[in-house]
């Protein structure tokens, strides 16, 4: 009697536990972030840092290529660069230096010719002025002197006569050596004006030299970009915080772009998914509490809630689905896949594809 009463107990508990609970061993220890890192070129492998289980941070280097090559070719462009900097800093300077001489000088040069073109004219015009009035006294001292000669005319008045003529013979070679002044100063200005002409056309070369010195080096930074970008195909970076799950290549090894080197997890993200029968969904929705326990850890109790519930059974995501169109199949129970986040627990022990068992409360 004592037994049949321990037995219905004990019956009606795990009953009564069976309807407050879906219960399946169906469950796995996955994540969304596993993933496989690659290279983007080809290469022998010189260095793998981290050790299977080792935490690393994101942007922190995993894997390296042999880049010495690729390295001394930046290095060579970088120094092109440089070199052609340093030409073009040069030249602009001279540019600088011809155009500040053009500014300081284009307007002294033109009123220097200015002014000596006008005094060179008005020169002109007084020993043309000089010029006809000697013609004036020369033949008036040709006549005074025929008189003379003649007796009709003083010698007093001759003397004056010949006076006159000096004097205005010394006028005109003073009116022509002002002339001869005034031109070479105006033939001095002019000259002044082409040399600056000169120099604006040397200014406008180095202009041009400058442009096609920048042109060539901005095709070189261009060739740089794609230089760095082949550097950096030789580096594998963590793209976010996680946790080193396997090494698939070893130092040494000539790895093809898009093989596979490492795999890295992504730190607490594992989630537990379960495939629960469809029969055992009644009660079950997002949010419902979840424990999970290890098969490898039994007596380790995680503690969780339901995150999602698929809206398929994972029989509709297999390869060769089930052709029951004929109406000839044996019914199966389907299972739907439940995942489970995990907030309470042992999380270090958790392993991705790990098995156990869950049971989630009904509501």
């Amino acid at each position: 009697f004592v037994f049949l009463v321990f037995f219905l107990l004990f019956s009606y508990k795990w009953v009564r536990h069976r309807m407050e609970y879906a219960i399946s061993d169906a469950a796995f220890v996955k994540s969304d972030y596993l993933a496989s890192l690659s290279f983007e070129t080809s290469g022998k492998l010189i260095e793998i840092y981290p050790q299977l289980g080792s935490e690393v941070k994101s942007g922190e280097v995993l894997a390296r290529l042999d880049s010495e090559a690729i390295s001394l070719k930046l290095k060579a462009q970088e120094s092109m660069i440089e070199s052609l900097e340093s030409q073009i800093q040069k030249l602009r300077l001279e540019r600088d230096r011809v155009l500040l001489e053009l500014k300081s000088g284009i307007e002294a040069a033109g009123f220097n010719f200015e002014r000596s073109k006008a005094s060179q004219d008005a020169a002109l015009r007084d020993l043309e002025s000089a010029k006809i009035s000697l013609e004036q006294v020369e033949r008036e001292l040709k006549r005074a002197e025929s008189l003379f000669k003649e007796g009709l005319l003083p010698k007093k008045q001759y003397e004056q006569a010949l006076l006159e003529f000096n004097l205005s013979k010394k006028r005109l070679e003073s009116a022509n050596s002002s002339y001869e002044a005034f031109k070479a100063q105006t033939s001095q200005a002019l000259s002044a004006i082409s040399e600056l002409k000169a120099k604006k056309l040397i200014a406008n070369e180095l202009d041009a030299q400058i442009r096609a010195l920048e042109a060539q080096k901005n095709a070189m930074i261009e060739e740089l970009s794609a230089i760095k970008l082949e550097l950096s195909k030789t580096v594998i970076k963590a793209p976010f915080d996680g946790i080193v799950a396997r090494k698939f290549a070893s130092v040494g090894d000539n790895v093809r772009a898009g093989q596979a080197v490492i795999a890295l997890l992504k730190k607490d993200s594992m989630f537990v998914e379960v495939l629960l029968e469809e029969t055992s969904l009644k009660g079950i929705k997002v949010g419902s509490k979840a424990t999970f326990r290890l098969d490898a850890y039994p007596d380790k109790v995680f503690k969780g809630e339901v995150i999602s519930i698929s809206p398929a059974t994972a029989a509709s995501f297999a390869i060769l689905p089930r052709d029951t169109s004929a109406g000839e199949f044996v019914k199966l129970t389907q299972r739907v896949p439940v995942r489970i986040k995990l907030k309470e627990g042992p999380m270090n022990l958790l392993k991705l594809g790990m098995g156990g068992e869950v049971k989630i409360k009904r509501e």
